[in-house]
């Protein structure tokens, strides 16, 4: 009985089975057939030779389909983990080292440690938040880390922790404010 299969339909362990299955019964072919060609006649030895070299072509095209079959399925197998990783962003992907922003407290500063902050972590769907929270507090120093310092560094409390900074120091009036002290605050120039 000939089974006609698809390399679609077979999985990859399929595919090793049949080359091991094919390799087994090639050996025992063979095996036999140097049993056999003692056994026969000197007219019939051409014969015999025709017939091995013959089932030898078609081991080898099986063999070669099936091995690369397998080799594809393989590479297309990588590819798709290769894919299904950068899609999800798995925490294992390396990424060059890059000084995350500090904030002290100090207003002028604050628009740029939020941008810088928000657009490296806060909204990176790659890092979970109890990673977050553990960013935030290694960020913040002087008046700004007590706002938060009493958080466990948990996941839960990473987005409370973060409304908190910024509820406190995203506030506009105060940060025009300070800008307008520093700029009324400047040396006149003379002539």
């Amino acid at each position: 009985m000939v089974t006609t299969l698809t390399m679609e339909s077979l999985a990859s362990h399929e595919i090793t089975g049949h080359l091991e299955l094919s390799e087994n019964a090639f050996t025992i072919y063979a095996n036999a057939h140097d049993e056999l060609s003692l056994l026969v006649e000197d007219s019939e030895v051409e014969f015999m030779i025709d017939a091995l070299e013959e089932v030898s072509s078609a081991f080898i095209k099986i063999k070669e389909i099936l091995q690369s079959t397998l080799d594809l399925m393989q590479t297309t197998h990588e590819l798709q983990n290769e894919n299904t990783l950068s899609e999800q962003g798995q925490q294992s992907i390396r990424i060059p080292p890059m000084s995350l922003p500090s904030f002290t407290g100090i207003l002028e500063d604050w628009y740029a440690f939020h941008d810088q902050f928000s657009s490296v972590i806060h909204d990176n769907k790659y890092i979970d938040n109890t990673r977050k929270m553990h960013y935030l507090k290694s960020c913040l120093s002087g008046e700004t880390a007590n706002v938060i310092a009493s958080f466990s560094s948990t996941g839960s409390n990473y987005l409370v922790a973060w409304s908190l900074v910024t509820n406190r120091y995203d506030n506009e009036r105060l940060i025009l404010q300070v800008y307008l002290q520093h700029l009324f605050n400047q040396p006149h120039i003379q002539c």
